[in-house]
């Protein structure tokens, strides 16, 4: 009897080796998915820091266009430079294209034109990093773009 109460005693204070797999195993599923959290969140964080600069290009670029005697380039495209910018935006290209609104919209009945200034990241001159969608007065003669 005094052995199976030293066994009982025994097996209750300490850690079996399948208890301790089974606890490295959960602590290890855990630190995997904060390792994956982790490198998502910085993924984010480097997407959001990139669509917060295109959008600060952006507003750059419309403001340097509206204090410019010239209209709004409706279709073009280039590099961001100085002045447009408050400083040269290397790599950094921007493009604007005009479409007119859906036949029958509110919109066409104003009779307005509406253009996208799309912001392109370096090395990436397909995925824009920011849009703007503008509304302006259709050009003079009815012609568009």
């Amino acid at each position: 009897m005094i052995r199976s109460k030293r066994f009982s005693r025994r097996s209750a204070k300490a850690m079996t080796l399948v208890e301790a797999a089974v606890a490295t195993a959960i602590l290890g599923s855990l630190l995997s998915g904060l390792v994956v959290a982790s490198g998502n969140l910085t993924r984010q964080s480097r997407q959001a820091e990139l669509t917060a600069r295109a959008c600060g290009i952006a507003e750059q670029l419309l403001s340097a266009w509206r204090l410019a005697d010239e209209p709004l380039p409706r279709s073009a495209s280039g590099p961001v430079l100085a002045p447009a910018a408050a400083i040269d935006q290397p790599g950094w290209t921007w493009r604007t294209s005009a479409r007119r609104p859906e036949a029958g919209s509110d919109l066409a009945r104003l009779k307005c034109e509406i253009v996208m200034l799309e912001i392109f990241p370096p090395g990436d001159p397909a995925s824009p990093a920011c849009a703007v969608e503008l509304l302006l007065p259709a050009p003079a003669g009815g012609e568009g773009h």
